[in-house]
């Protein structure tokens, strides 16, 4: 028997085992397909709404690392199976657990991982074109936002609702939203969701296309010879025409100029009292008011700070900060306050115990004498 023999099954034998220790549900978290020149990595946690654990993200990390050194592929697509969600954000559950187990190296492993994941999509040296059908919230934006190339459909529902359960938003989502003004600061603050058109005209997504034809699309961008066609591929799949069942404004189309001036206020403090004087008279205002008062006031600050200092920081940076802020806030009262109110009892009744101008901000965005832990993705 050849040495070549014997180290190929040696390899083998490993990787077995490797295998044998996993269970088949993380054996198919992702679905990796490659059609000549396309690699399609498919998100395959339907139950789940496809949210990222520490499985799914560690191979999204290896098959692009191998992609992008593969000379044969020169455009990536990203997509969600199950028909109810892309990806409804990060493993909020499991994150949970690791908190109320004190595991702090479970916690910082969990954030290494993903936001290495978030830097490196973001950097690619090919084009990555995201088809962000149905749920589109937390992790999953943060593994698409930077992406060239994002298609969004009558169904999708887009949100980072971080603040309602004592977190921030996180995966360097910042760096975008800080970018996009008062109409940022309106969804880092609140995590209000946006449907359908909403998601195109305020530019979270660069495409709208009917939910109908997402499985065409994809079909033809699967049989592409060139990343020089993709433009064209999608142009003929766009439309302006808002696809909406209800015949109903859109809430930006009835809202927007009002979020605009209502968010363009000094502080969180600012525009919580501008909203609260004028509750009675204006409905936005009354939901919005009871929006933010529902919402972590350590998180309101955070968030606010992000979106102050983000703004021209480049996105490693903004990662670096996200890291220090998860690991300082995962463990903190509030956010097991509001997993406890979202997700164990359910009662949608958070007990906050932090107030606006008690948070100290600087503390927790100052460095850690310990490093960052975060690594730049490959």
């Amino acid at each position: 028997m050849s040495l070549a023999l014997v180290r190929s099954q040696r390899r083998l034998f490993v990787l077995a085992s490797h295998l044998r220790g996993m269970s088949s549900a993380e054996l198919t978290d992702v679905e990796f397909l490659r059609k000549g020149c396309v690699g399609h990595a498919k998100l395959n946690r339907p139950k789940a709404l496809n949210s990222l654990n520490v499985s799914m993200l560690g191979k999204l990390q290896d098959q692009f690392k191998s992609w992008e050194s593969d000379d044969q592929i020169s455009l990536y697509l990203m997509s969600g199976n199950g028909g109810r969600a892309f990806c409804a954000g990060g493993d909020v559950r499991s994150l949970a657990k690791l908190a109320a187990d004190g595991d702090k190296k479970g916690i910082s492993e969990f954030f290494q991982v993903e936001f290495a994941v978030d830097h490196q999509l973001a950097m690619l040296q090919k084009p990555l074109v995201a088809l962000v059908d149905n749920v589109w919230m937390g992790g999953g934006v943060g593994v698409t936002i930077n992406a060239p190339f994002r298609v969004a459909t009558e169904k999708t529902v887009f949100a980072m609702p971080e603040t309602a359960i004592g977190f921030f938003p996180d995966v360097g989502v910042t760096h975008f939203l800080s970018r996009m003004g008062n109409m940022g600061r309106f969804l880092a603050l609140t995590g209000q969701s946006l449907r359908g058109h909403d998601v195109y005209s305020v530019g979270l997504a660069t495409h709208f296309v009917p939910s109908e034809k997402m499985a065409a699309l994809a079909d033809d961008l699967e049989s592409l010879t060139s990343e020089k066609d993709i433009s064209n591929v999608l142009s003929q799949y766009h439309t302006e025409e808002n696809l909406s069942d209800s015949s109903e404004p859109s809430y930006l189309t009835r809202h927007r100029k009002d979020l605009e001036a209502v968010f363009g206020g000094e502080s969180v403090d600012a525009i919580m009292s501008y909203v609260e004087e004028h509750s009675g008279a204006c409905p936005l205002a009354n939901s919005l008011s009871a929006m933010l008062k529902s919402r972590c006031p350590q998180s309101l600050a955070v968030a606010w700070e992000q979106l102050r200092r983000n703004k021209d920081l480049s996105l490693h940076d903004v990662l670096v900060s996200d890291y220090r802020l998860a690991l300082r806030l995962i463990p903190h009262s509030e956010f097991k306050e509001g997993i406890r109110a979202a997700l164990v009892d359910k009662d949608k009744n958070p007990k906050w115990t932090s107030t606006l101008p008690t948070v100290d901000v600087d503390a927790l965005f100052a460095p850690m004498t310990e490093g960052t832990g975060f690594k730049q993705g490959n």
